[in-house]
């Protein structure tokens, strides 16, 4: 219980030393139309497991606030736009459907980590393995900005795993 408030706290901490120090600068920021939407979703998410930690919340609840948080992200302009469907490159557009697609699999996505999340240790290796291919990905685009913060999440749950 509660720690994803140390998760949260070193990786939104680091994020904003990115962003600040991104911006004095004068470069662009991560993402920078996405990052509002990414931030207030993520901060949902937090909350409403910090409550559920305290106090308990019902999982039609829940599921709102996971498809609220979900909405935000897609409303600053994340979306799964097409999907590849051979390993020639060939892609099936989404179109109409992008928006319903990212919102659940948002929304599943958080939903898998919080049924995995039971088994002692479990959910953070799972994140712990998620996260060095996305590292891996942010070095080999020589993403540096994305890299600071992706490397803080996965500092922050390496050091949560010790105690979990």
């Amino acid at each position: 219980r509660l720690g994803g408030v140390a998760i949260f706290v070193a990786t939104a901490t680091t994020a904003a030393i990115t962003i600040a120090w991104s911006l004095s600068l004068g470069s662009a920021l991560p993402y920078p139309r996405m990052l509002p939407g990414v931030v207030i979703g993520a901060t949902i998410i937090f909350l409403t497991g910090l409550f559920d930690d305290l106090k308990g919340v019902k999982p039609l609840s829940k599921l709102v606030a996971q498809t609220t948080a979900a909405l935000c992200v897609v409303g600053y302009g994340f979306q799964i736009e097409s999907i590849a469907i051979a390993p020639n490159g060939d892609l099936l557009s989404l179109g109409a459907l992008s928006v319903p697609i990212t919102v659940l699999w948002i929304v599943g996505m958080t939903n898998a980590f919080n049924l995995i999340d039971g088994v002692d240790g479990l959910a953070g290796t799972i994140a712990l393995i998620a996260l060095t291919v996305a590292i891996g990905t942010d070095m080999f685009l020589h993403d540096y900005r994305s890299l600071f913060i992706t490397t803080a999440m996965l500092g922050a749950i390496f050091g949560f795993l010790r105690f979990n």
